[in-house]
């Protein structure tokens, strides 16, 4: 047996919690290793002097008994009302995000239906003439001439920003 076996298993052998086989080889072990010997000495000490500490009074003892009857009384209600409960009490952070995006949705749609109604027929009217506009610039350069198109659009830019 390993020192590192005999120190996990040493409470338990000095509280004789071990098969009698184990307990044999962990004593045989001990009787030839001083390190263990050393080891167990300072356990056994240790556990002593904890043993002869006083017994302190604590006010662990009410509250245990008041959380003990607060498990009872949730026991005793019926099963819809702490199914209710476990509704209103778990998943409050994901009603939250869904309210979130709910309202995120219905914004985009009344944004939506605002613009389409208010503002969609003037911008069509708009680009049906810058429609027309465009038409009537392009109307004499030829489809490979990309470079002459991107010119006069600029030019025209240009003249239209001076006063």
């Amino acid at each position: 047996m390993k020192c590192r076996d005999v120190e996990k298993r040493l409470k338990a052998f000095l509280d004789s919690e071990l098969k009698a086989e184990d307990e044999i080889r962990i004593r045989q072990h001990i009787y030839l290793c001083p390190t263990c010997t050393r080891e167990m000495e300072q356990f056994s000490k240790t556990w002593d002097l904890v043993a002869e500490l006083p017994v302190v009074e604590t006010e662990t003892a009410p509250l245990f008994i008041k959380i003990l009857r607060k498990i009872e009384a949730r026991e005793m209600r019926g099963p819809f009302r702490r199914f209710l409960e476990g509704l209103i009490v778990v998943p409050t952070p994901a009603l939250a995000g869904l309210a979130l995006i709910m309202g995120l949705f219905l914004g985009g749609e009344a944004g939506f239906l605002l613009y389409s109604t208010a503002f969609a027929p003037h911008m069509e009217i708009a680009a049906s003439r810058r429609g027309a506009y465009y038409e009537e610039l392009f109307a004499d350069i030829s489809p490979q001439s990309l470079e002459e198109g991107y010119f006069r659009l600029s030019t025209e830019i240009e003249r239209s920003r001076k006063p």
